[in-house]
């Protein structure tokens, strides 16, 4: 049963006492009769309480000496919660229930439904989504995203997988030799893999794996106005002379260089001005008057310095430029390499120089400055090396090891004393294997030619030389040659000169 129960009020909200309230049964139910009645009068506040069997029933209210009158239906379900009788006589009943009203009961149902069914997939799909991030967050946190160090025991990415790690001393791969972190980036799915690692001593390096090399990192250092790098960090500085060495290229081309470089070095290079064998060394420094980069924008000075074969033309220096369309001619710079003081204490143009004297021993110290070194009775210059020198009697001398005198410029210088006058006649012979012989005697005037001619032999004045300009054979590499490729040759000849 049902309570229906309240207080039965008038329009200005007066209680209503003393009003019967008749419910007459409109239709057999389960336990009540078609058209039976109950009757029940609200007391004196106006409160009634009608416990109601379920079913369908009129209501009807009466006062006393007035006609009673039908106010409504009601519907009473055994699963009906208890209301006042003002509640049910509010609720529809069959006959309020019209098409429309259940077209739209039904169109709101299924809203409902699909609305149910929407919120349960929403209710689903963010569930997945918070699954989803969980594992992304543990994804992510292991590759060390978003979390504290997570440490390493090898920088080499196995899985190709990106990640930020910690290393130390004791990691695998790791670059230079201090704790630091590294960021890894796989690159295909080789798998190879890029690094980024920077240590707390502000050092940083790049790194590359591939499958070529497995297990190995591959690392480049960085440098920065902290970390700056040194001659031993750049292999490349090696080509601009500041290391210990040069590597020399075989066949260089001096005539190719027109940008600045320094410490370039070469064997047997093109557009050598030594024009011979050997190693040389080339600084070239340039400016552009354009920036387009090509040969003709560069303006440029060349230096080479010599070396040779074993340091022949070591300390000879030639210096020549480049306008954008040609080179200018080597000029020479002088110096002891290339230049002797003579006797009498002039500077000249030294080829192979030999200073010749009759008794070594008895001379200065200067007798043998500017790298000249004692060969017999003479001394020798670097490009004379293999020259010697002997007495053979009285104004008589020996020279072995040249081709003979120089054929262009000059050839001996004399002593001289203070006014100039020369102290001796000096007469020169060369054979046919430049061997020299050199004559010295006194100076004799001859009345009948006017002309100073050679006296009585001497030896050259103690304490002064005979400087002699030589001609010397090409310094060649030595090739071994099969005993049928040796001649050869006794013809003999002779050459006469004679300086007074």
């Amino acid at each position: 049963m049902t309570l229906i129960s309240g207080v039965l009020k008038g329009p200005y909200g007066d209680p209503r006492s003393g009003v019967t309230i008749t419910l007459r049964a409109v239709r057999t139910s389960s336990t009540v009769l078609s058209l039976a009645k109950s009757q029940s009068v609200t007391d004196d506040s106006g409160k009634y309480s009608l416990p109601v069997e379920a079913g369908a029933y009129e209501v009807i209210i009466s006062v006393y000496g007035a006609q009673p009158e039908r106010v409504g239906a009601i519907e009473v379900y055994n699963d009906s919660l208890p209301g006042t009788l003002n509640d049910f006589l509010g609720r529809p009943g069959e006959s309020d229930i019209t098409p429309e009203i259940v077209q739209t009961v039904d169109r709101l149902r299924a809203e409902a439904a699909l609305s149910a069914d929407k919120s349960a997939a929403s209710a689903a799909a963010a569930k997945v989504s918070e699954q989803n991030a969980a594992e992304n967050s543990k994804v992510v946190t292991a590759a060390g995203f978003a979390s504290g160090p997570v440490h390493t025991a090898d920088i080499f990415s196995s899985n190709n997988q990106s990640s930020i790690r910690r290393y130390t001393i004791a990691t695998a791969n790791r670059p230079g030799g201090a704790t630091g972190g590294v960021l890894v980036l796989p690159v295909d799915g080789g798998p190879s893999s890029a690094y980024f690692a920077t240590s707390v001593e502000r050092k940083a390096w790049v790194g590359s794996s591939t499958p070529a090399a497995a297990s190995t990192i591959s690392w480049s250092r960085l440098f920065s106005t902290t970390d700056l790098p040194g001659v031993a960090d750049i292999s490349d500085l090696k080509y601009w002379g500041l290391t210990k060495g040069v590597s020399a290229a075989s066949k260089g081309n001096f005539n190719a260089q027109m940008q600045s470089r320094r410490g370039y070095a070469a064997t047997d290079p093109i557009g050598n001005p030594f024009k011979d064998t050997g190693t040389y060394f080339l600084d070239t420094r340039s400016w552009a008057v354009t920036q387009a980069g090509t040969d003709d924008s560069y303006r440029t000075v060349q230096t080479c310095y010599g070396y040779g074969v074993s340091a022949a033309q070591t300390g000879k220096i030639a210096v020549r430029s480049w306008n954008g369309t040609a080179f200018t001619p080597w000029v020479w710079m002088w110096s002891e390499a290339n230049t002797t003081v003579d006797g009498n204490g002039f500077i000249k143009k030294a080829s192979p120089i030999a200073r010749l004297s009759a008794a070594p021993e008895h001379m200065q110290a200067d007798y043998l400055e500017g790298g000249f070194a004692l060969a017999g009775c003479a001394a020798v210059n670097g490009e004379a090396d293999g020259v010697s020198a002997e007495r053979i009697s009285v104004g008589v001398y020996q020279l072995n090891g040249s081709l003979g005198l120089a054929k262009e410029g000059w050839t001996i210088e004399v002593p001289q004393d203070v006014n100039g006058n020369r102290l001796c006649f000096v007469e020169t012979a060369t054979d046919s294997d430049g061997g020299i012989t050199v004559k010295i005697s006194k100076r004799r005037f001859d009345i009948d030619t006017a002309t100073v001619v050679a006296g009585e032999a001497m030896d050259i004045p103690e304490g002064r030389w005979i400087d002699l300009r030589l001609a010397m054979p090409a310094r060649e590499r030595v090739e071994v040659l099969p005993p049928e490729a040796l001649v050869s040759n006794d013809d003999t000849s002779s050459e006469t000169n004679a300086v007074s």
